[in-house]
């Protein structure tokens, strides 16, 4: 899907060989920095842009979102995925 400014959004799954991990390889953060929105400082950006990730059961790693997942569930991962991906371009 795109953001609000037009860009594709995407993740990317890799994998360990027993695990599968959803990320989003920074990107996410990044993007948001370079339009003004930080959501990695203290304040009410971050409690809301925190509560969108734990509510769907993702991490923040180094500035990369992240859920790690086996093969079977790897299809509601993706689908978790994109909607926090969309709920936080709602920032923007």
């Amino acid at each position: 899907f795109i953001d609000p400014l037009g860009e594709a959004i995407g993740f990317s799954i890799k994998s360990n060989g027993k695990h599968l991990t959803v990320t989003d390889d920074g990107y996410t953060i990044w993007n948001l920095s370079i339009n003004n929105i930080d959501v990695t400082k203290k304040g009410r950006r971050q409690d809301i842009f925190n509560s969108l990730l734990h509510f769907n059961g993702f991490d923040l790693h180094d500035g990369a979102i992240e859920r790690t997942t086996g093969k079977e569930h790897l299809g509601q991962v993706i689908h978790d995925m994109t909607q926090l991906l969309m709920n936080v371009y709602d920032f923007i």
